[in-house]
């Protein structure tokens, strides 16, 4: 999406120009293995690891690892795999060796828990919000997941055929980031 790229393609300038050295990304489950096996390595161009770490309950493949090495310079962890003790732990050790962390979340319930995330980790934390999701394009307008709401209503009264909901219901949300309307996650 656009804004996944924009996160990696600033994380690939920073590791350009020597501000940063290192990286840990904590994701949610349906987007960590997306970023390393594809957003990754098509956006960034460092001649070291991009570890994936997850549990050892889940089956060990390749990529998958269970500590990361010296060379991993970018850690990827799901936030499932992170609120475990043993996820915990291993982000602790790899942030422990570098100089700080930067969070960036987009959601009412990761904003929070990234905060409680880096007083817990207790290592110099900057958080970013990652801002709310860019509005669709639909029968020539800008269109969010309000007008969804909305068009549901009208479905139910026999005002809008199922082809049509679900048009929008697919350009409503294009992109990453919070919800597109006035709620929790944009009015903090």
């Amino acid at each position: 999406t656009g804004k996944t790229k924009v996160l990696i393609d600033n994380i690939g300038v920073l590791f350009t120009t020597q501000d940063i050295d290192s990286a840990l990304i904590i994701a949610t489950k349906s987007v960590y293995t997306i970023w390393v096996n594809d957003e990754i390595p098509k956006h960034i161009n460092i001649p070291y690891e991009v570890c994936l770490w997850k549990p050892t309950s889940e089956k060990t493949v390749k990529k998958f690892i269970q500590t990361p090495s010296a060379r991993c310079k970018i850690l990827v962890m799901n936030v499932e795999a992170f609120s475990t003790k043993k996820g915990f732990n291993v982000a602790c050790d790899f942030l422990h060796k570098h100089d700080a962390l930067v969070g960036i979340a987009g959601c009412d319930k990761s904003l929070p828990a990234l905060m409680m995330s880096m007083v817990r980790l207790n290592v110099p934390s900057v958080f970013i919000y990652g801002g709310s999701i860019l509005p669709g394009r639909y029968k020539g307008k800008d269109v969010t997941v309000v007008d969804v709401y909305e068009a549901v209503g009208m479905h139910e009264a026999g005002k809008m055929s199922d082809e049509d909901l679900r048009e929008l219901e697919l350009a409503a949300c294009p992109s990453a980031g919070a919800c597109g309307g006035q709620f929790t996650a944009n009015t903090m």
